[in-house]
């Protein structure tokens, strides 16, 4: 199932029409509209810069969190 997760992931992150809500739905397990630290742990890029994400450092990422991130701001 991981891998499953982790293959939508990268095609939602690497197609150019994905928004940042594609991505939450599709590692968001509890259904808040938001990804935690644990629902985010399936992707080490994305934890790797879960705080560099957290804007408003709530410890979650929302879909505009997201939308923001860049690929080329973690590839240093």
């Amino acid at each position: 199932m991981k891998k499953i997760q982790y293959c939508l992931f990268l095609l939602l992150f690497c197609c150019s029409s994905a928004q940042g809500n594609d991505i939450v739905i599709a590692l968001d397990r509890d259904h808040d509209d938001l990804v935690s630290r644990e629902e985010a742990a399936i992707l080490p890029l994305l934890i790797k810069n879960f705080d560099h994400l957290d804007a408003n450092f709530d410890k979650q990422l929302s879909a505009n969190e997201i939308l923001a991130f860049r690929l080329n701001d973690c590839v240093r």
